[in-house]
């Protein structure tokens, strides 16, 4: 049986919806892994700046 109009564009929806939450999922992953190696790597420099006295 095939699925009505108001069953595919419902289906259609949910797979949009779920599409942009993993979108938005990686990019905020992304966003936090780059935050993180910015937080290491200033951290590595302040560590360096304090032996180099």
């Amino acid at each position: 049986m095939t699925p009505s109009r108001e069953e595919r564009e419902t289906r259609l929806a949910v797979a949009s919806n779920l599409a942009e939450s993993t979108a938005t999922r990686e990019r905020t992953r992304e966003q936090r892994d780059a935050a993180a190696e910015t937080v290491r790597k200033a951290s590595g420099d302040r560590e360096q700046r304090g032996r180099s006295k």
